[in-house]
Order: C-alpha cells, then structure tokens, then sequence
C-alpha cells in the first residue's frame, strides 16, 4: 500500500463516522462519497485529506525539518 494512500473507512472515520461531513469538505455529494468502493480513495482526495483538511489526523507524511546545512534556499545567519 502507499503510504499516502488513504482507506475509506478511515476517512469516514476521521469525520466520526458522517460521510455528510466528508462528503461537504471534499465538495461531494453524500451519495458519491457513499458510492466509493471499499479500499483506497482517489489519490487527490487522499492529499487534500492528508495536507489541509485533516493534518493532525492523516499526518502529512513528510518529515519537518527547519532549513538546515545543505537545504535548498538555506541562508546563513551571522
């Protein structure tokens, strides 16, 4: 599985179980979001899950690191 991917029944989940409430931030209907299959959503309501609606649920997957020796755009501060 990719570990961005996202599962149905955890998405429902992060919404306490209202597919309505997932549905209405995702810009869906109810009854499309009721439609999806079992398993993995679609990759772009998996990111939009993952990195602006539900952060502090989903993780972002990316570590956070601060602008260290060797990153790009690093400046060094005297």
């Amino acid at each position: 599985m990719n570990k961005l991917q996202i599962m149905k029944a955890d998405a429902v989940a992060a919404y306490g179980g209202n597919q309505a409430a997932l549905a209405k931030d995702l810009c869906l209907s109810r009854q499309a979001v009721s439609a999806w299959p079992d398993g993995p959503i679609a990759e772009g309501y998996a990111l939009k899950l993952r990195f602006v609606l539900k952060p502090e649920v989903f993780g972002s997957g990316v570590p956070l690191t601060g602008a260290g020796e060797g990153a790009p755009n690093a400046r060094k501060v005297a």
